[in-house]
């Protein structure tokens, strides 16, 4: 069965990584240093600090921007679960927004008026690469805090996803484009930021540990290649769709992703998708799996006034899209097995 993700590890990473850490010019820590000051310089961002967990990064980025209990912070229903988990821990209130209607990120602050919400500040990810009109959320009085775990390397017109927000958290998870086995990157743009982000990371149990750390700096080496592989998957995906009454989703003119998965919208019965893609080895995902959505939907204790009004565009997407793998460790015969179920979906 290929899975839905896999980390992309191979045994030459592995081997860079005990190369580093059998050496002794480089003492306790400078592993995730090098690692955050590496992700930011990709940014074009000031310089950050690498810890143990995405919620533990957003959490740096509300003690930077200062956003004590009670704020309100917005995120997509489709922005991943650490969000909405991380706004609750901080004491702040989390507003679920709406995305757009052809794709799973919330839609530009031109088509949607997020002032009326009383928003403190805005999360804007990247859910499965696609980026969002990152040049029109600058223009909102409000703090931006970038998640781009899932399409880090993507861009809008000729700027970087994650060069936009006062703080940018980049997720190391195994679903994520850059993988380090867990942990993430919180980058900042300004020295007062960066000063407040290494006032909070006082002890080691707060930083990524140095393994981790190194394997996220072998594989920041290859992430070009890795990113490339990706799109040639993606060309190759959407050839096999085109034969199908099966869509996918597109990223805006001026942009680029960088796909963590590929979601296709089903036009018959995802349940039925997912019971064919199973029987000819290709494990699926939905969209809703480890959303916002998906954890207000899972908890009765929750009311409504989490969500800014209807958020019919994401129950939209979610109820019609399956995800399909995506990653730069898949096999030459695995991309061929997914097109194939791809180009005959029923």
């Amino acid at each position: 069965m290929i899975p839905l993700y896999r980390p992309t590890i191979r045994r030459a990473d592995m081997d860079a990584v005990l190369r580093r850490l059998a050496g002794d010019a480089i003492g306790t820590g400078e592993f995730a240093r090098d690692l955050a000051r590496s992700v930011a310089k990709f940014l074009g961002q000031r310089d950050g600090i690498a810890l143990r967990s995405v919620r533990s990064a957003l959490l740096s980025a509300f003690h930077v921007l200062q956003l004590g209990r009670g704020a309100r912070i917005g995120l997509s229903a489709l922005a991943p679960a650490s969000g909405f988990a991380a706004i609750a821990q901080m004491g702040c209130e989390p507003v679920v927004l709406d995305v757009g209607p052809d794709r799973p990120i919330l839609d530009s602050p031109l088509n949607a008026d997020y002032q009326v919400h009383r928003l403190d500040a805005l999360i804007v990810d990247t859910r499965l690469g696609y980026v969002p009109d990152l040049e029109s959320f600058r223009e909102l009085s409000m703090p931006i805090v970038e998640l781009v775990s899932e399409g880090y390397g993507g861009y809008i017109g000729d700027r970087l996803a994650g060069s936009f927000g006062e703080c940018t958290v980049v997720g190391l998870e195994p679903e994520h484009i850059l993988t380090s086995g867990g942990g993430a990157v919180c980058v900042v743009g300004k020295k007062r930021h960066y000063d407040s982000l290494r006032a909070l990371c006082t002890t080691d149990d707060d930083a990524l540990p140095d393994m981790n750390a190194a394997l996220g700096l072998a594989q920041l080496g290859e992430l070009p290649r890795f990113i490339e592989k990706r799109r040639e998957t993606l060309a190759r995906y959407h050839r096999s769709l085109a034969r199908t009454r099966n869509r996918t989703f597109l990223q805006a003119e001026d942009g680029e992703c960088v796909h963590s998965a590929f979601p296709v919208r089903i036009a018959a019965s995802p349940v039925d998708v997912q019971k064919y893609s199973d029987q000819h080895g290709v494990r699926t995902g939905r969209l809703g799996t480890g959303t916002a959505l998906d954890v207000v939907r899972s908890d009765a204790s929750r009311n409504q006034e989490v969500f800014s009004g209807t958020v019919t565009n994401a129950i939209s997407l979610v109820g019609s899209t399956v995800v399909f793998p995506l990653y730069p460790a898949m096999r030459g015969d695995e991309i061929k097995r997914v097109e194939r179920v791809l180009g005959t979906l029923p």
